[in-house]
């Protein structure tokens, strides 16, 4: 009489379950809930509910800010976005469709619009928010933002500090009297970031391509059609990127 042996974990590819975990557990597309601002108001929002967010204090989750394109079909969003801190050219706009201006709405022009999409979250509850941002005033208060965090950073912390921000309200008359809105990050401290928060991760591409980031190797971008950049150019993109930092005039809203 034979009985079966139960198989032996050492004949299993652990690390394959690994690699599963991590991509099951990481925040896909954009599962955070959507932080709005809008212009005519000064209302900041959350949610499909509307809640008011005024006043509201978040952190900044900045490791995890995000720029590139982004336009409608069938009112869903569709991004064409990377993360900064991957270093990965943002796709020329060229290389998304849409490029025949007489097929353009006359109201709103070009159908993709440059975005930043930076990540939040509540440092009581880890709900995590995601605010998108394509107008000059709301691009701005993401530059800003930008240039505090780097600032406040020092070389002997191992992890980030991220900028804890109140949601606020501007508004300015503009040259034909009217009052137009504009978002405020206003920062009110600084803490380190909690492990229990998810990343944010970029959401799907329409298209697909994959392109090298030299701050991180393995983080690929699927598209369809040919790299819109060499290896060299990306190197050459980036060594430039870091000569404009070193000589203090690099710009968050640089394509």
């Amino acid at each position: 009489m034979t009985t079966d042996k139960p198989e032996s974990t050492n004949s299993l590819d652990l690390q394959a379950f690994e690699e599963f975990g991590k991509e099951m557990s990481a925040r896909r597309g954009l599962e955070n809930t959507i932080l709005k601002y809008n212009g005519e108001t000064g209302e900041w929002t959350a949610g499909k509910d509307g809640t008011s967010m005024n006043g509201k204090k978040l952190v900044a989750d900045i490791a995890d800010l995000m720029k590139g394109w982004r336009s409608f079909k069938d009112r869903k969003p569709i991004h064409a976005v990377v993360r900064v801190a991957d270093r990965i050219p943002t796709p020329r706009r060229e290389d998304l469709g849409d490029t025949d201006e007489r097929l353009w709405d006359r109201k709103h022009g070009d159908p993709w619009k440059y975005v930043a999409m930076l990540p939040l979250f509540d440092s009581e509850t880890h709900e995590t928010f995601m605010f998108s941002t394509s107008t000059d005033g709301g691009i701005k208060a993401v530059g800003l933002l930008v240039d505090a965090f780097v600032a406040e950073q020092r070389p002997t912390k191992t992890a980030p500090t991220l900028p804890i921000v109140e949601l606020g309200s501007d508004s300015y008359i503009n040259t034909k009297y009217n009052r137009i809105c504009t978002p405020i990050l206003d920062i009110i401290g600084w803490t380190d970031r909690p492990v229990a928060v998810k990343r944010s991760l970029p959401p799907p591409m329409p298209n697909s391509i994959t392109v090298k980031s030299e701050a991180s190797p393995t983080a690929n971008i699927e598209h369809d059609d040919p790299p819109p950049y060499s290896d060299d150019e990306l190197n050459q993109l980036v060594r430039e990127s870091r000569e404009r930092a070193e000589d203090g005039d690099a710009s968050f809203g640089s394509r």
